[in-house]
């Protein structure tokens, strides 16, 4: 295991730093219902980008779905 470790070290050495790929992570509510499972749709995120990275954000009430990923994602491309 140390082996792979050290190799794995040094490939990334080699690659250099790298931006993440992913800017937010967003988390959709499932309810069970008699028919299957109902989706309430996007209700929280985290920002893992940009000058608000770590940041938690919580759907508002009465905000849409389509609404809240584009705060989401201006949040990630905010300029600091």
């Amino acid at each position: 295991m140390r082996s792979m470790e050290r190799r794995l070290n040094a490939l990334e050495g080699q690659a250099g730093p790298r931006e993440p790929v992913i800017g937010a992570i967003v988390r959709c509510l499932v309810w069970p219902g008699p028919k299957g499972p109902i989706s309430l749709g996007v209700m929280h995120a985290a920002i893992l980008t940009g000058p608000n990275a770590g940041m938690q954000l919580n759907r508002a009430d009465g905000e849409s779905a389509e609404a809240f990923q584009e705060r989401c994602n201006a949040m990630v491309e905010a300029e600091q």
